[in-house]
């Protein structure tokens, strides 16, 4: 008796590697992460897919499947993510499953990690203090 091929989990993958997979180009552009049953790299990673938006925009989808979008503006007047004002950089954002990448000429010039991003999230560190004093 003839097996057929094991189906992918339901639940996003866990216990499997993961492949990114680029399509289209620009704004809008989506990379998804595809299942690898190679016997390789066992780690899914905490990013499925990386969705750069109009104006400065990304949408981030999970290991857990929750969708984030995240606004980079208030972020492009520092000096790690500075580079990311040229829109060619930005629109090259894509997702190993452990960082999401941005790029310049093929090599990496921003990355951010699962924690990075979680902090970038729930701490707006470009505010200043009350009364002015941005704490320098």
């Amino acid at each position: 008796m003839e097996k057929s091929p094991p189906h992918p989990p339901e639940n996003g993958g866990a216990g499997h590697g993961f492949q990114s997979h680029n399509r289209g180009t620009g704004h809008g552009r989506t990379i998804f992460l595809k299942e690898v049953t190679d016997g390789m790299k066992e780690h899914t990673g905490y990013f499925r897919s990386v969705k750069v938006l109009p104006g400065y925009r990304m949408e981030v989808e999970t290991a857990t499947c929750s969708r984030i979008e995240f606004d980079f503006t208030s972020r492009l007047n520092t000096i790690r993510f500075g580079i990311l004002k040229d829109g060619g950089v930005f629109s090259t954002a894509s997702t190993d499953g452990d960082y999401i990448l941005f790029r310049r000429n093929d090599e990496i010039r921003v990355k951010i990690s699962a924690p990075e991003f979680i902090d970038l999230l729930l701490v707006d560190r470009t505010a200043t203090r009350a009364g002015g004093d941005s704490g320098n």
